[in-house]
């Protein structure tokens, strides 16, 4: 035998996972580093190097013919290249 639901109860089980989806999609957005466009070019580039005190941006100025298009825009942004 089939049992039905009242549409009010449907509902609110909708509007509740709906609630769940939303709620568990912006902890995920949360959570996820931001990407940095430097990031290949620092571990292909300056291996070694100690972040710190400028020394990463100063090892990727010294080699700025080898950077990517979206790290030299970053540098740019930055003001450590022209």
């Amino acid at each position: 035998m089939l049992t039905f639901i009242p549409i009010a109860t449907m509902i609110r089980i909708a509007v509740g996972v709906l609630a769940l989806t939303v709620f568990v999609s912006a902890a995920s957005t949360q959570d996820a580093a931001p990407h940095n466009p430097c990031g290949d070019d620092q571990a292909k580039l300056c291996v070694g190097v100690k972040p710190g005190e400028g020394r990463m941006i100063a090892c990727m100025v010294k080699q700025k013919d080898k950077l990517s298009a979206e790290c030299t825009q970053l540098l740019i942004k930055m003001g450590a290249l022209k």
